[in-house]
Protein backbone atom coordinates (compact mmCIF):
# COMPACT_ATOMS: atom_id res chain seq x y z
CA UNK A 1 0.00 0.00 0.00
CA UNK A 2 1.57 3.22 -0.89
CA UNK A 3 1.56 5.68 2.10
CA UNK A 4 -1.18 8.90 2.17
CA UNK A 5 2.22 10.75 4.15
CA UNK A 6 2.53 11.59 0.13
CA UNK A 7 -0.30 11.30 -1.48
CA UNK A 8 -3.81 12.12 -0.78
CA UNK A 9 -6.43 9.53 0.95
CA UNK A 10 -8.94 9.96 -1.79
CA UNK A 11 -6.13 9.09 -4.49
CA UNK A 12 -5.08 6.31 -2.62
CA UNK A 13 -8.67 5.65 -1.70
CA UNK A 14 -9.84 5.90 -5.94
CA UNK A 15 -6.69 3.36 -6.91
CA UNK A 16 -8.22 0.48 -4.51
CA UNK A 17 -11.80 1.11 -6.12
CA UNK A 18 -10.06 0.85 -9.44
CA UNK A 19 -8.23 -2.31 -8.59
CA UNK A 20 -11.74 -3.68 -6.71
CA UNK A 21 -13.44 -2.70 -10.01
CA UNK A 22 -10.97 -4.23 -12.72
CA UNK A 23 -10.29 -7.40 -10.35
CA UNK A 24 -6.60 -6.70 -11.60
CA UNK A 25 -3.51 -5.28 -9.45
CA UNK A 26 -2.40 -1.90 -9.91
CA UNK A 27 1.30 -1.94 -9.35
CA UNK A 28 3.23 1.22 -8.08
CA UNK A 29 6.37 1.92 -10.63
CA UNK A 30 8.18 4.37 -12.03
CA UNK A 31 10.38 7.28 -9.98
CA UNK A 32 7.72 6.40 -7.46
CA UNK A 33 9.95 3.84 -6.27
CA UNK A 34 12.92 5.12 -6.76
CA UNK A 35 11.68 8.09 -4.66
CA UNK A 36 10.68 5.70 -2.23
CA UNK A 37 14.24 3.78 -1.77
CA UNK A 38 15.93 7.21 -1.81
CA UNK A 39 13.78 8.56 1.04
CA UNK A 40 12.59 11.38 -0.98
CA UNK A 41 9.15 13.13 -1.50
CA UNK A 42 7.52 11.87 -4.90
CA UNK A 43 6.82 14.09 -7.41
CA UNK A 44 4.10 12.45 -9.09
CA UNK A 45 2.57 8.68 -8.97
CA UNK A 46 3.76 6.14 -11.56
CA UNK A 47 1.24 3.08 -11.58
CA UNK A 48 1.33 0.08 -14.26
CA UNK A 49 -1.84 -1.39 -14.97
CA UNK A 50 -2.46 -5.60 -16.54
CA UNK A 51 -5.53 -4.30 -17.79
CA UNK A 52 -5.42 -2.10 -20.46
CA UNK A 53 -4.38 1.47 -20.05
CA UNK A 54 -7.16 3.30 -21.91
CA UNK A 55 -9.50 1.62 -19.76
CA UNK A 56 -8.19 2.43 -16.39
CA UNK A 57 -7.36 6.04 -17.09
CA UNK A 58 -11.39 6.34 -17.98
CA UNK A 59 -12.48 4.39 -14.73
CA UNK A 60 -10.21 6.74 -12.70
CA UNK A 61 -11.53 9.75 -14.39
CA UNK A 62 -14.70 8.52 -13.48
CA UNK A 63 -13.52 7.70 -10.01
CA UNK A 64 -12.02 10.59 -8.99
CA UNK A 65 -14.66 12.79 -11.04
CA UNK A 66 -11.77 14.60 -12.75
CA UNK A 67 -8.72 14.03 -15.31
CA UNK A 68 -5.53 12.09 -15.41
CA UNK A 69 -2.66 11.61 -17.20
CA UNK A 70 -1.61 8.89 -19.51
CA UNK A 71 1.77 8.20 -20.98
Amino acid sequence: MVSTMFYPAEVISALCKLQAALGEKIYISGGTIRDHLLQRKPADLDITVVAGAEECCHRLIQILAGGTFVQ
